[in-house]
């Protein structure tokens, strides 16, 4: 779902997307696959939210308390 402006999108999951032993860097590279696919899909957003059952996601390794920039954090 898109904020009004179009700006940030708001992915919300309804269970978890990582196993209680995935590594920070596993999570990490989960996160990017879901921004690149919403870049390749060519939705005109910013930024993502990551949200489980519509809040944001509680984690010990990464922050998702804000929204993530669509180009993610690796650049080629």
């Amino acid at each position: 779902m898109l904020n009004p402006t179009g700006t940030e999108l708001a992915v919300s999951f309804d269970h978890g997307l990582f196993s209680k032993d995935a590594t920070t860097y596993e999570k990490w590279m989960l996160c990017e696959g879901l921004l690149k696919t919403v870049r390749e899909n060519g939705i005109a957003s910013q930024t993502v939210r990551f949200l489980i059952h519509h809040q944001p996601i509680i984690d010990a390794h990464l922050d998702f308390s804000n929204p993530w920039p669509i180009y993610g954090f690796i650049r080629n």
